[in-house]
């Protein structure tokens, strides 16, 4: 099953229509991805509840592969229960693929009083090898900090400099790892701007939190032959 932070990945998914395979977002039985070619975040999926059962729809446990419109994905999100007393119902329910070539499925949410069905019909294609751009084994140190103070500096950088692509330098020491880092921004006429930023302290080592899987087949099933347009086909909720 997916909850509401499987699917916000999609806003990092690619906008360019010819990557249409990354116009989308891989869900995997332990993960959703998401790139778009200079960004790429995953997240796991939660802990199983038991889903409801209703007319026959069971929730699967497991599943091959796929890749998930960026549109649906934003539209389920939107659809799920907030607040609720049952955790199982801020999830999404993923069902058996449908149709001879299985290209089909049923995403399901509900608040037990409405039920709702997305009719999906699943992207081709082979996403990017994304397991292989996560820096993997040992580091060399680790600094935690305030998400949303870095956010918050990150912007800041942004609206000051006035290169192309908004460029951010982040400097560590490796002697002062457990100390402030730096961050500078510059723009064409020589103005620069410094951001120092303090680390958490006490932070929980990433080490004890999740880790990245080992890496999955991202290759999603083809059928024989299908068109491009085919690729774009998203049914609307029911």
């Amino acid at each position: 099953m997916l909850n509401k932070h499987n699917l916000d990945v999609a806003k990092f998914a690619s906008k360019e229509e010819s990557r249409y395979t990354m116009n989308a977002i891989l869900v995997t039985p332990h993960e959703t991805v998401a790139t778009d070619g200079h960004r790429l975040v995953r997240v796991s999926l939660p802990k199983r509840e038991d889903f409801p059962s209703r007319n026959g729809f069971e929730a699967l446990e497991t599943w091959t592969p796929f890749l998930l419109p960026v549109k649906t994905a934003q539209n389920v999100a939107k659809a799920i229960p907030q607040r609720q007393t049952i955790p199982a119902l801020e999830m999404v329910g993923i069902g058996k693929p449908q149709g001879e070539d299985e290209t089909t499925c049923e995403l399901v949410v509900t608040d037990l009083e409405e039920w709702r069905t997305f009719a999906v019909r699943k992207l081709t294609g082979t996403f990017p090898k994304w397991s292989q751009v996560i820096p993997q084994g040992e580091f060399a140190f680790e600094i935690t900090v305030d998400a949303s103070y870095l956010a918050e500096m990150a912007a800041a950088a942004s609206k000051f400099t006035d290169a192309p692509t908004s460029s951010l330098t982040i400097r560590f020491r490796a002697d002062h790892c457990d100390k402030a880092i730096r961050m500078d921004a510059r723009r064409s006429d020589g103005q620069t701007w410094v951001g120092v930023l303090m680390p958490v302290r006490d932070a929980v080592p990433l080490a004890d939190l999740d880790t990245v899987p080992a890496p999955q087949p991202e290759t999603v099933p083809q059928p024989e032959a299908e068109s491009k347009e085919a690729h774009n086909d998203d049914l609307a909720a029911e």
